[in-house]
């Protein structure tokens, strides 16, 4: 885990903050509706969406509970 929120982390890199709310918004349902997939699922998404769950991860990555999913990766 990271010391900052991945808000602020955004924010840090030049996002506005108008902005990174709702892309938080919408990252943390996407991590939500992902985490309720089976392996065979999740193995999918690594294999054919890396970049979209390369960002979960790091999202995950900010909190002290989430998964990153890193273990169904190729």
């Amino acid at each position: 885990m990271t010391s900052k929120t991945f808000k602020e982390t955004l924010e840090q890199k030049g996002m506005a903050s108008t902005r990174s709310a709702s892309l938080v918004r919408a990252i943390d349902q996407l991590h939500s509706s992902v985490g309720a997939m089976d392996r065979s699922n999740l193995s999918l998404m690594w294999n054919e969406y890396s970049g979209l769950m390369e960002v979960l991860a790091e999202y995950a990555r900010h909190s002290r509970c989430l998964n990153t999913f890193e273990d169904y990766k190729p």
